[in-house]
């Protein structure tokens, strides 16, 4: 059995995910840059990354400021990812989430 899938599923060997993961345009899903400077990327790793639970994770999204990562969720097929992706935009476009963050990084010192 393979750990190894495309981004509908299908099973595939590792010179096929390879050539898959280095294609950015197949890979991406979603990058989006937020109102307060933040970015929103969602793509597809083709690898298993549910490491606590029995359901197979494929797809990332992630929330980046400053150079570090503030949010993170994982998805098992493509439709999850696409609307998760949303989902993080609709939550970190606002203003009281994006101020913690912010704060959140100035207390650490900003830096990246």
């Amino acid at each position: 059995m393979t750990d190894k899938y495309d981004k509908y599923g299908n099973p595939i060997d590792l010179e096929q995910w390879a050539k898959l993961f280095e294609d950015e345009k197949y890979k991406r899903i979603g990058l989006d840059k937020l109102w307060w400077g933040a970015n929103v990327s969602t793509v597809w790793l083709g690898l298993d990354h549910s490491f606590e639970t029995n359901v197979p994770l494929f797809y990332e999204t992630m929330v980046f400021f400053l150079g570090h990562d503030i949010d993170i969720n994982r998805y098992g097929g493509l439709a999850d990812a696409r609307n998760g992706h949303i989902h993080m935009i609709q939550k970190w476009s606002k203003p009281s989430n994006a101020v913690r963050a912010i704060l959140r990084r100035l207390k650490k010192g900003g830096r990246t």
